[in-house]
């Protein structure tokens, strides 16, 4: 399908919506088997060398049941759909739409389904969360951005320990090239890993890592551990994760290794407050920094989200002001 019909589809999408009984944020069903929806974030960020307002993530999605046991969901997005540069006076489109998830799954029962296609990487909580309007901050750590790949092309297979109701499983794998690879942050042709976490009464805690090659560069492996806590009021989540890379032509091993912890906590209705510490070390780029971000999110309605977010680098330069408004169709 070309740019400007997937953009067409989208617009058709946003339009449709509004005719008929509709909630926002729940979709709209387009057919029997078909529930179609989107989302879009704008940002505006401010720092000493960045002026820049950008439409950073246009997307349509449809999904739905195909039977009892089958469902599927295809996720196309444009990323910087449009920016402009006032510092430098410059703007930019990037109007292409590319296949961020595409899936089908199998649910045979709480302890066994199975996941082919391209779809989000098991383990990371945060990665877990691919929508700006769902999140309490905008900005998004590094460890989600430079340790593992993002998404996997290939099979996964999940549920529930056989026994339990409290521990969940994933085994996954990628033996071929990414599904439209323009879309992750490593363009891998192999990948292989795998999840275990167990739900507490007020927590849950979890362990994951795996090994990933790209193409025709370095091949990774990695591991990390989660912990979330919510209750009505408050949120906590920790992460932690390292990878061992290994570069063709250079002998030694070079590590990447991450931590973050966020919090938020809900003000007064509607209004939040949240907050990230993060360190990163990177041997590959020969950098280490800590990171502190103090942020507010505003949810008139639960699928629209207004967030200001001021950033503190160890290099003061890089000290960044955030703001975006994000909406889920």
């Amino acid at each position: 399908m070309r740019n400007n019909s997937l953009l067409s589809f989208l617009l058709f999408c946003i339009v449709t919506l509004h005719a008929g009984e509709y909630n926002l944020g729940s979709g709209y069903d387009l057919f029997e088997h078909l529930r179609v929806g989107g989302y879009i974030s704008a940002e505006y960020k401010n720092s000493d060398t960045i002026n820049e307002f950008e439409v950073d993530d246009i997307a349509v999605m449809g999904y739905g049941n195909l039977t009892h046991n089958f469902s599927y969901l295809v996720e196309l997005e444009a990323v910087k759909y449009y920016a402009r540069d006032f510092e430098n006076d410059e703007e930019e489109t990037n109007p292409r739409f590319y296949v961020e998830r595409a899936y089908i799954n199998y649910k045979l029962g709480n302890h066994l389904e199975l996941t082919a296609g391209k779809f989000i990487t098991p383990g990371s909580y945060w990665n877990q969360v691919p929508i700006n309007v769902l999140r309490d901050l905008t900005s998004k750590p590094r460890l989600t951005q430079n340790i593992f790949p993002r998404l996997v092309s290939g099979l996964d297979v999940g549920g529930y320990i056989p026994g339990s109701e409290s521990v969940k499983y994933s085994l996954f794998t990628q033996k071929n090239e990414d599904i439209d690879h323009g879309y992750n942050n490593f363009a891998t042709d192999d990948h292989t890993g795998a999840t275990l976490s167990r739900e507490f009464e007020s927590f849950e805690a979890g362990l994951w890592g795996g090994h990933f090659h790209v193409e025709e560069g370095p091949e990774s492996i990695y591991a990390g551990a989660t912990f979330q806590m919510e209750d009505e009021t408050n949120k906590l989540l920790v992460e932690a994760a390292t990878s061992e890379v290994t570069i063709p032509g250079v002998s030694q091993t070079m590590t990447k290794e991450s931590l973050f912890a966020q919090a938020s906590r809900k003000l007064v209705k509607n209004h939040y407050l949240a907050g990230r510490y993060e360190y990163y070390r990177d041997e590959t780029l020969s950098l280490s920094e800590n990171i502190y971000i103090l942020g507010y999110n505003y949810r008139p309605i639960f699928p629209v989200s207004l967030k200001a977010e001021y950033q503190i680098h160890e290099e003061s330069t890089d000290n960044m002001a955030l703001f975006s408004f994000s909406i889920l169709f």
